[in-house]
């Protein structure tokens, strides 16, 4: 498999986005690079902490919410070789994630979808 390329990448934040629109952070995406490295989701911390109070955002950075300026998720595409992302939470107390995929948008959207959902205890 070669890197995701930019349909992959307009396939996988289809099946993203809605997760990110129910969790109710106010997420905002940041698009798809002609040649894209990393996809990129911000995140209003007062309304995380809101929806997630328990994940210690505050405590990891020392300060309020509302002194936050985002927070982002990202899916790096340049690491660990083609066939693998990895997905990165800033501030937030998740480790990152390798993630091996296929290539076949299809399949991988769901997939990462799947464990997005789980991170935002979405389930």
């Amino acid at each position: 498999m070669s890197a995701p390329d930019r349909a992959w990448c307009e396939a996988v934040v289809a099946h993203l986005q809605p997760v990110f629109d129910e969790d109710g952070s106010d997420w905002s995406f940041h698009g798809v690079a002609d040649e894209p490295s990393a996809l990129l989701w911000e995140a209003s911390p007062t309304a995380f902490v809101a929806r997630h109070p328990d994940a210690g955002i505050e405590e990891s950075y020392g300060q309020p919410a509302a002194a936050i300026p985002c927070l982002d998720f990202w899916i790096y595409l340049d690491r660990g070789g083609p066939s693998e992302v990895e997905l990165s939470w800033e501030g937030w107390n998740h480790w990152p994630e390798a993630v091996t995929v296929s290539g076949d948008a299809e399949a991988d959207g769901p997939m990462v979808a799947g464990l997005l959902r789980a991170h935002l205890r979405l389930d």
